[in-house]
């Protein structure tokens, strides 16, 4: 019955076609993924949220197509955390296109980067598709 069983092993083993795996550290190729939903995730709109964040975070003030945004505390920090860690990110928001890359543009990571430039994705109400009878 051991034989029976280390030869299934065997069998197994070999008709994944490889034995070996590399670690994460020597792969260029990420399969992690992390979706940010804009609005009121990373950003918030700063007229309805006055009095409700943090002063001492972030907060970064922005105007895209005359409103005004605030970053949301630690935004910035998660992320460069996650792509340290080889992490994709992605950012959705049912917003306009537009909107949507004028307002990750003026995020800026510490290295200068905005969002929009270490997007993988980013998805916008033209991405959404219309549901019959909702």
């Amino acid at each position: 019955m051991k034989w029976g069983f280390f030869i299934l092993s065997i069998l197994f083993l070999f008709s994944c076609g490889t034995i070996t795996r590399f670690p994460q550290s020597e792969s260029t190729h990420s399969d992690l993924h992390v979706v940010f939903d804009i609005d009121w995730t990373i950003v918030s709109n700063y007229e309805s949220e006055v009095g409700k964040l943090s002063k001492a975070g972030e907060g970064a003030l922005l105007y895209v197509e005359g409103k005004p945004y605030i970053v949301r505390d630690h935004t910035v920090t998660l992320i460069e955390n996650l792509l340290a860690k080889n992490i994709n990110i992605s950012f959705f928001s049912g917003g306009t296109k537009s909107r949507n890359e004028e307002l990750l543009s003026k995020i800026l990571l510490s290295d200068g980067r905005s969002l929009k430039d270490i997007a993988y994705k980013v998805k916008s109400f033209e991405d959404l598709t219309k549901v019959p009878g909702v």
